[in-house]
Parts: C-alpha cells; structure tokens; sequence
C-alpha cells in the first residue's frame, strides 16, 4: 500500500486497542473473531451504556436535538442505499452523541469503545439480515421509529422514557 511500518503498526496498536484486532506473540495481528461469551458480556455492557447515557443526558444542550435529526436523517439515507458500514456508522454516532451530552468523558469513552465494537456485530447482522429482505426492513423500520421517540424524549425532556425507550432499543440489537 506504500506505507512505511510506522503508521502501519500505530494503525493496528490502535485498533488492538479499540478490541477489533488482537496481538499474537511474534505472529501478528490478526481479527478478533466473534466469539459467543464474549458477545454475551459485550451486550452486558451494552445495556449499561445505553441506560446509563439516557440517564445522564443533559436535555438543556442547545445541539443536542437537532445533531441527532441531522445524524437520523443520515442513517435513514444510508438504510435506502442499503450501506450497510454506514447504516453502522451512522447509528453509532445517534448512540454517542447522546453519550456526550452526559458530559462525562468516562461514559463518552465507554460508549464511544462499545459502539466501534458494535458496528462490526451490526455490520454482521445487517449483512446477515439482507439475505431475508421483509427482515431487514422491518427491523430498519423499528430502529428508526426507536430513534425518533428517543429524540422526542430529549425534546420534552422525558428522562423516564428516555431511559425505557434506550433500555428497548439496546434490547433490540441484542
């Protein structure tokens, strides 16, 4: 690819911390594979992100609603051209800027490592999904109608509901 070593290993040191690549001993680099009980506990944490993010959410950031619209409008764009990577994106974005308007730079870092790990299982499923298209596309349709009441509960300042619909929509993707 014409890069020198450098790059290319901080590339990789930062992806192996990210948890998508992993070290072997004077082998390398390789994917971390998918791996049952490691999903499981992924989505333990999952859950408590989200929970947590919704709870302490900062209804009073002036961005907040209309960054989130804007990142919806996007992710819906990308379910039409069935891109599934920025189908991915898009949705890990909604879920960390909700995270950052916590203004807690541990909830933020934590949600921020979890959603980059649950873009790869997203990008599986959806992928996966595609094969039984009336599948795929209901389960579009609720992730966008879960979106949107999330931002109506931002909206109204409905911390309660907030937090149910969040709890709902990480049980979804689980």
């Amino acid at each position: 690819l014409g890069v020198s070593r450098t790059p290319a290993r901080e590339a990789l040191n930062r992806l192996a911390t990210e948890g998508l690549v992993e070290t072997r001993a004077n082998r390398g680099f390789f994917v971390r594979p998918f791996d049952l009980a490691d999903t499981s506990r992924f989505f333990d944490a999952y859950i408590v992100s989200e929970r947590s993010s919704a709870y302490f959410c900062r209804f009073g950031n002036a961005s907040l609603v209309s960054n989130l619209e804007r990142i919806q409008l996007e992710h819906e764009r990308a379910i039409k051209r069935n891109n599934f990577l920025d189908v991915s994106q898009h949705n890990a974005s909604f879920h960390v800027r909700i995270a950052e308007a916590s203004e807690n730079s541990y909830l933020v870092d934590f949600s921020t490592r979890l959603h980059k790990l649950g873009s790869r299982h997203a990008y599986f499923v959806y992928y996966n999904e595609a094969i039984e298209r009336d599948v795929l596309d209901t389960q579009q349709r609720h992730i966008i109608d879960e979106h949107r009441r999330m931002i109506e509960c931002i909206r109204s300042a409905d911390r309660n509901a907030l937090v149910r619909e969040s709890n709902e929509h990480a049980g979804r993707f689980q």
